[in-house]
């Protein structure tokens, strides 16, 4: 089992946003060091696809994406490595954290 954390800048469509992204074995507590992390961001029915392969730090990942499309937004993040298959957390972007277009 893996434990999942992210912190993200403010989204804002059309314009680069940073999610840093913290991966955790919870058998034993220690970071994830080896794999790629993907997300996945569909708003407005569009959908942006982003792999980072190498960490910031142990188990941390900064991915970099831009958002299509202004409002909520379905957000998929996915780890894979020689260890996991594939583990997918699956997060619906409420209006309190949804991408807004300032332009």
């Amino acid at each position: 089992d893996i434990e999942f954390f992210a912190q993200a800048s403010p989204m804002v469509a059309g314009k680069e946003g940073e999610l840093v992204c913290h991966f955790t074995y919870l058998n034993d507590f220690k970071p994830v060091t080896e794999g790629k992390a993907s997300i996945s961001l569909t708003s407005g029915g569009k959908t942006v696809n982003v792999t980072a392969t190498e960490q910031e730090e142990p188990g941390i990942y900064h991915i970099h994406i831009t958002p299509a499309a202004k409002g909520k937004a379905k957000l998929t993040v996915s780890i894979t490595n020689d260890k996991i298959i594939s583990t997918t957390f699956l997060i619906f972007l409420t209006p309190a954290f949804s991408f807004v277009d300032f332009t």
